[in-house]
């Protein structure tokens, strides 16, 4: 009995011990359920112990355990001995190659409360690229169904915990000598996008790269005061302070033409996200967008069809209201649509119907958690939605595309289940129908963690790898220069998939498909409007160099139609919005092969490709909100056949209002007019031939280079 009441001592003086931590700012969070690793280790590589299982000399065990405060944050570190959730447990060590055994991610970390921001200490073993994400956070929200997710990249929130030193989004604290070397933690913050709403819980995820994560504790920020406000701001001025701002007015691009092809470009990399409005108005540009660039080829590498994609959701047009009930007329009618506008349908299995959720104490906890309660009876009821189109009236064109699930982390699957009903789907489906292609794991944002052991665990099932990726988890007020200087994540990202599947698929060369993007579809007041302008234009145009520089493969827009779309009805007139022509851009006249092409000004960026008969299409982006001079060095081939004549389309605000209302329903959407360019210089095979001209803020250009007449 002595033991007993001593245990239970212990216990409430730990829980105590966090409820004085609190105050009238801050909060830590009580991440006991959740750790897994302790900060001492006493035996090396025993797959036990502690911290990087590197043994005494070089673990954490000098760390001060208990409410440790910096820069005024108090953090409870976990004492190891009076963690009775997890004995002998202080810390969370996740997964990367180093280590492989570690897990990939936690199990959701309650929280309940109201937050501006959460502090977290944490630090990396062995390193990864800079810039490069190493974990990620996932926030669901108690209200509704809202969540936010956010990368912490190596070299700016945190980074290797030996030798230390200050990042431009991570401050060093806890430093001391452990033996070996000096070692020490980084503190940063996340801004929560919805400070008004109770945080249900949290959840940390590796990006299992070369670079093990470590999370020690975290703070919430409690909102409603001044001087919370005032934390929320210094880290959203920090944020912005981050990134270089390029402030050249010039830009120097180098095209050769003669350069060896880096890849196919394959015919379906614009594709279209959850189009799923089959409204008049939105039928004459819906076409003329998914028409623009069919060639009738198929990509030799992947397979891909010559259309875009064109994918819905099922929750979106759900075909089963209840047990026993079918109901297509909604999805054939989405459908239908796709294949009159020239497209290839994509099913995304979203979630089950809502009723195969598992009972649970409340409607709204059971709609968080989507989860079937028979994996047996979900994948015949996909096996049915798959039968339906791919036979009857279906027969001849059928359905072969296939997403399993949506962003299903979020609603408390973990990859382990998520690949246990991946499996029991993906062989019924296949039953009915051996030609269909199916893949996944359609995260809510890129990660490389769950798309691996997905690989590893069905290498022949997967026909495709898929992901989510947006613009940035920022707060509304995120500054344009740092949504810009993000784009470049989107190659970084794509360039890691592509790694990933030669490596444990290599036999395949699976496609990669990012399969909703846009800037953000956070905003304090509903849509943020600068997607609907031309820095929304231009920032597509960025993401869609690097994705395709990068060995993507079909990047959807989100969406067609919409507050997040390519275009709205407004008082009965459809608004095309710019980003539209960015993508018609792409498909019309970026075909062919990618070639070489590099530019001296970090926000002035393009990408060319060649085509059969030697044209060049060059197609650049102005990431700047002010104008810059272009001087463009075009390299002769060693033999040109012809002379190629310079011309181009631009879209910037000068010429978007001339072509973005469609006032009828049979109103053909205008394009842009191809303006004539003239050579700088002779053009010869010796010598560079120089264009000259100015883009415009946030200006998107393509530059056509095709032979003499």
């Amino acid at each position: 009995m002595r033991l007993l009441t001593l245990l239970l001592f212990s216990y409430i003086a730990s829980v105590q011990l966090a409820a004085t931590a609190s105050s009238d700012s801050f909060r830590p969070v009580n991440l006991r359920s959740a750790v897994n690793m302790g900060f001492a280790d006493d035996v090396a590589n025993d797959h036990r112990g502690g911290w990087t299982d590197q043994g005494p000399a070089n673990d954490m065990r000098r760390i001060s355990i208990g409410i440790q405060t910096w820069d005024g944050i108090p953090f409870e570190i976990i004492d190891p001995a009076a963690n009775f959730q997890n004995p002998g447990a202080s810390c969370i060590v996740l997964r990367g190659k180093p280590l492989p055994w570690l897990p990939l991610e936690t199990p959701a970390i309650p929280v309940n409360a109201k937050a501006s921001a959460i502090y977290i200490v944490g630090a990396c073993a062995w390193d990864a690229a800079v810039d490069e994400d190493v974990i990620r956070l996932v926030v669901t929200y108690q209200e509704d169904l809202r969540y936010s997710e956010s990368a912490f990249v190596f070299g700016r929130h945190l980074a290797g915990w030996w030798s230390p030193r200050d990042l431009s989004l991570g401050d060093v604290v806890a430093e001391h000598f452990n033996g070996a070397a000096s070692v020490g933690l980084y503190r940063f913050g996340w801004i929560n996008p919805y400070p008004e709403k109770t945080i249900a819980d949290i959840k940390f995820i590796s990006a299992d790269s070369t670079a093990i994560p470590i999370i020690v504790a975290a703070t919430l920020l409690l909102p409603g005061d001044a001087s919370s406000e005032a934390r929320v701001q210094e880290l959203a001025q920090r944020q912005e302070a981050a990134v270089a701002t390029d402030t050249t007015s010039k830009a120097y691009i180098d095209l050769d033409s003669g350069a060896p092809a880096l890849r196919s470009i394959p015919a379906s990399f614009v594709s279209v996200g959850n189009g799923s409005s089959t409204a008049p108005n939105y039928q004459a540009p819906s076409q003329v967008l998914l028409e623009a660039g069919h060639d009738d080829r198929s990509d030799v590498d992947v397979g891909l069809p010559p259309r875009p994609f064109y994918r819905i959701q099922t929750h979106m047009a759900e075909p089963s209201p209840a047990a026993g009930v079918w109901n297509f007329t909604q999805l054939d009618r989405i459908i239908g649509a796709a294949r009159s506008f020239g497209a290839e349908p994509m099913i995304c299995l979203s979630f089950p119907p809502s009723w195969f959720f598992k009972p649970a104490s409340t409607y709204a906890e059971a709609t968080r958690l989507r989860k079937p309660y028979d994996t047996d009876a979900y994948a015949e009821h996909c096996a049915e939605i798959v039968r339906h189109y791919t036979t009857g009236p279906w027969e001849k064109q059928p359905v072969l595309w296939w997403e399993f699930g949506n962003e299903v982390e979020l609603h408390d699957w973990s990859y382990a289940f998520y690949i246990k009903v991946y499996q029991a789907v993906a062989n019924r489906m296949r039953e009915v129908d051996p030609r269909i292609r199916i893949g996944g794991p359609v995260t809510a944002g890129p990660n490389p963690g769950w798309a691996g052991e997905l690989l590893r665990a069905l290498p022949d099932e997967v026909d495709f790898v898929s992901y989510h990726q947006y613009g940035y988890s920022e707060p509304f007020d995120t500054p344009d220069t740092y949504i810009m200087a993000r784009t470049a994540h989107f190659g970084d990202i794509a360039r890691r998939y592509r790694a990933l599947t030669e490596e444990l698929s290599p036999e395949y060369h699976l496609p990669i498909f990012l399969t909703e993007t846009n800037t953000s579809w956070r905003y304090h007041e509903g849509t943020d409007p600068r997607i609907r302008t031309q820095f929304g234009a231009a920032w597509a145009a960025s993401v869609l160099g690097h994705f395709l520089s990068a060995g993507g493969d079909s990047l959807f827009y989100f969406t067609l139609n919409g507050g997040f779309g390519t275009m709205w009805v407004e008082k009965g007139k459809t608004v095309i919005y710019p980003v539209w022509h960015t993508l018609w851009l792409y498909r019309q006249y970026m075909r062919g092969q990618l070639i070489a092409v590099s530019s001296d000004a970090d926000t002035v960026e393009a990408v060319a490709a060649r085509q059969d008969d030697g044209s060049l299409t060059l197609m650049l982006v102005n990431k700047n909100a002010h104008s810059v001079d272009i001087t463009l060095s075009l390299t002769p081939s060693e033999s040109p056949e012809a002379l190629l004549q310079p011309s181009a389309l631009i879209l910037n605000d000068a010429t978007y209002p001339t072509v973005r209302d469609v006032d009828t329903v049979d109103s053909i959407v205008p394009t842009l007019d191809t303006v004539p360019l003239a050579w700088d210089a002779p053009t010869g095979p010796d010598t560079p031939n120089i264009l000259t001209f100015s883009m415009q803020p946030y200006e998107v250009r393509a530059v056509l280079l095709r032979p003499e007449n």
